[in-house]
């Protein structure tokens, strides 16, 4: 699991019912990395201070003054956490699925087994 922080986007805003993610990572020496996430806002005091604090005190280039995207502590309105949990790893030398995932016959589409 990880906790991105966002600036500026309205939560709820347009957000859909069973949000998902994808991020990617890319080296100039062409390493590749891809995780395809489920994606939860967190709005609690405590949640939203300990990512804060998590990204004021890491070091660079994880880490970073938060108070450089222009909001003066956590509290800020403007100052969303989402949690990814990643339902799906692919590096250029593997990949890895949560096991609750099956892909479809017909290729692309993925289904959670609840």
């Amino acid at each position: 699991m990880g906790a991105l922080r966002l600036a500026g986007a309205p939560v709820g805003c347009g957000w859909p019912r069973r949000p998902h993610v994808s991020c990617s990572y890319w080296s100039p020496t062409q390493d590749t990395a891809v995780a395809e996430c489920d994606a939860e806002f967190l709005d609690d005091e405590p949640t939203r201070r300990k990512v804060w604090d998590l990204f004021e005190a890491a070091e660079p280039p994880l880490g970073y003054d938060p108070r450089i995207l222009g909001a003066d502590d956590h509290r800020d309105p403007n100052i969303i956490v989402l949690r990814m949990t990643p339902w799906r790893l692919a590096t250029q030398s593997g990949a890895w699925r949560r096991p609750d995932i099956r892909l479809s016959a017909t290729g692309g589409s993925a289904f959670v087994d609840r």
